[in-house]
């Protein structure tokens, strides 16, 4: 995925739902849930498993592009 597509869907979320903008945590679980399918039910192991398997973004990658974000638009 490039950090464009990365930076639209970040930006998308954000604008969508506000309260992303200040939990990195909740703006990981929806990247994670709304373009990727992993479910909000999943134990952190699976989505670890997740994460190797489906070639999931950083939380580091999806904070750094939110912090960007924020800083040009919101």
């Amino acid at each position: 995925m490039t950090l464009n597509r990365m930076n639209e869907r970040v930006t998308y979320l954000l604008e969508q739902y506000p309260r992303l903008r200040d939990d990195d945590f909740l703006l990981i679980g929806a990247v994670y849930h709304q373009f990727y399918g992993v479910e909000y039910g999943d134990s952190f192991l699976d989505v670890m498993k997740a994460h190797k398997e489906r070639h999931l973004p950083s939380f580091e990658s999806i904070r750094r592009t939110r912090q960007k974000v924020q800083e040009e638009r919101l």
